[in-house]
């Protein structure tokens, strides 16, 4: 005797789901980022490149994060970014100096997301409780000062105004329940690197997306006292598919 048209029509159904499991995830392309040509490899854990200009050294790796959320590059790009200054000069950071350039003529650019909510004009202080960033000779921005309380010195030399403007149009990038803990603990902060120090810490730059082939990490060098760009650094990374 034969089925019923419902029974027919359920068992299509059961069908289309179990072929569905089997070919969703071989549609579903991730992509990862590894040094480029020209890129001077770097030694760790995971894959990193570094360069260097006016004294001061880059080293950045892309495959570094194994923290909470495990699936942080489905939502951002982070990046492990290490920053050495022998410049004889005071390095500021700043996250609007930071970008990942795609290829010449692609005009995409990836702009660092500072992990910080902000409201009207100022900064919601949000303690990054134990920071795991590595830091020797560097002073965080005076207004994140009460995010680090206890973390050392904030900046006392030349003011440089918090950038508003850039904080709300980055901040409106995050989900709901981004930043993390995590992300918050081994974030760079904005700050100063003094002439023989060092910072290390994740940045978060703006999802990857399909198509690109790839990526430069540019930091514009600022001195901290005179506010003088002195150099540039670039980091060229490739982007492959896992």
């Amino acid at each position: 005797m034969s089925k019923p048209m419902y029974a027919k029509i359920w068992d299509s159904l059961v069908a289309f789901v179990v072929v569905s499991a089997f070919w969703l995830p071989a549609c579903v392309h991730t992509y990862r980022l590894v040094p480029g040509p020209g890129a001077t490899p770097a030694q760790g854990t995971a894959p990193a490149a570094s360069n260097h200009d006016k004294g001061v050294r880059i080293t950045a790796s892309a495959q570094a994060w194994n923290g909470n959320p495990a699936t942080l590059t489905d939502f951002v790009l982070p990046i492990w970014v290490q920053i050495e200054n022998k410049s004889g000069k005071d390095l500021w950071i700043s996250y609007s100096r930071l970008q990942m350039l795609g290829p010449e003529g692609s005009g995409v650019t990836l702009r660092a997301i500072p992990p910080f909510k902000v409201s009207g004009k100022t900064i919601v202080a949000t303690t990054a409780a134990n920071p795991a960033i590595e830091a020797v000779g560097f002073h965080v921005a005076p207004y994140l000062g009460p995010s680090y309380t206890g973390f050392g010195d904030p900046w006392r030399g030349i003011g440089f105004a918090t950038d508003f403007e850039y904080y709300v149009d980055q901040a409106s990038y995050w989900e709901e329940y981004l930043p993390t803990p995590d992300m918050i603990r081994w974030a760079m902060p904005e700050g100063a690197v003094s002439n023989g120090g060092k910072v290390a810490g994740f940045l978060y730059f703006q999802k990857l997306k399909a198509g690109i082939p790839s990526l430069t990490l540019r930091d514009q060098l600022l001195d901290a006292n005179s506010r003088e760009a002195f150099g540039q650094i670039d980091i060229f990374f490739v982007v492959v598919k896992r």
